[in-house]
Formats: C-alpha cells, structure tokens, sequence
C-alpha cells in the first residue's frame, strides 16, 4: 500500500540526522510526515 505525503527538505534532513544518530534506526524502514509532533519525539516512539 504506497501514500502519498508531505514533508519540507528541513524536517527531512533533520530526520536523517536524528536516525543516523540513533543505532535502534539502523536498518530500519519507517514512513515520514509534516506534523506538529518534534521530530526527535516522533522517532523515539518508533525506536
């Protein structure tokens, strides 16, 4: 099932950021969004 979303080149980046800096995201596939949760808070509830 493929959706279809939006997220800035600034959330992005600070995504890739956060999971290279985060060993449990390794090898992970996971789906991203715009959204009023921080960036950092969102991928600690994933990981």
């Amino acid at each position: 099932m493929e959706s279809t979303s939006e997220i800035s080149r600034v959330d992005a980046a600070a995504v890739l950021v956060e999971s290279i800096q985060n060993e449990a995201a390794y090898n992970r596939t996971f789906a991203v969004s715009s959204g009023e949760k921080p960036i950092k808070e969102a991928l600690s509830e994933l990981f």
